[in-house]
């Protein structure tokens, strides 16, 4: 069931025109020129320095103080706008590119509850990831499934979000992972903030076998 809010904004769109987030212009939610203007950040693998983690590395693309990310974000994650998946998606392609993967990866994302998927109308992780798969393609499978409903992590300290989202997540039975095992995973997520969540996401994986796996997201909080 599509959320009565994103109904909402498709009637607002009819009636009135879309503005970019970035510079007001007058058509597109977010034009190429705004979007060409964002910097991504510095390739850096460890921007928790002082944590132990499952995945080998972590990138993040932009940085999350800036105004127009954050726009980006509630838009996007907040507002049911999911024709913003494609600029964002974008993003992530040019932080995949200046990393050089090797063209063994796999691709697969941090999921939704279903019950918050059918809330929002769609997985904006699991939008995004099969966008990159389209344009790199690198292949896509739906890997993980979220086996318990949890709170929103940024509601939670540093100890919660942990105990909120332990054994959160499983490989998802519909795929034969024991055919994927000997690729390195690339796992999308959108925020990261203390890195929980993509760490017990790494647990499933490493639990079935997978040995190598690098998290890219869009910010860090």
């Amino acid at each position: 069931m599509i959320p009565i809010r994103k109904y909402l904004n498709n009637f607002l769109d009819y009636i009135f025109p879309q503005f970019c987030l970035g510079c007001n212009l007058e058509g597109v939610i977010f034009c190429d020129c705004c979007l060409n203007k964002l910097e991504l950040l510095p390739n850096n693998p460890k921007p928790w320095l002082e944590e132990s983690f499952l995945f080998a590395e972590c990138h993040i693309c932009l940085d999350y103080h800036n105004p127009i990310v954050k726009k980006l974000i509630k838009k996007y994650k907040y507002g049911y706008f999911d024709n913003l998946a494609e600029p964002i998606a974008t993003v992530y392609v040019k932080k995949i590119t200046s990393l050089n993967l090797n063209n063994n990866f796999i691709i697969c994302n941090v999921p939704l509850h279903i019950r918050k998927k059918k809330k929002r109308g769609f997985d904006q992780t699991e939008l995004i990831a099969k966008k990159i798969s389209v344009s790199t393609q690198i292949p896509y499978f739906d890997l993980l499934s979220r086996q318990r409903f949890t709170k929103a992590q940024a509601e939670l300290d540093k100890e919660q979000r942990q105990k909120n989202m332990a054994q959160a997540f499983a490989i998802n039975k519909k795929i034969n992972s024991r055919e994927l095992i000997s690729h390195p995973v690339l796992l999308i997520d959108d925020i990261a903030t203390t890195g929980t969540t993509l760490n017990e996401a790494s647990r499933a994986l490493k639990k079935a076998g997978f040995q190598q796996i690098i998290c890219l997201a869009l910010a860090k909080n």
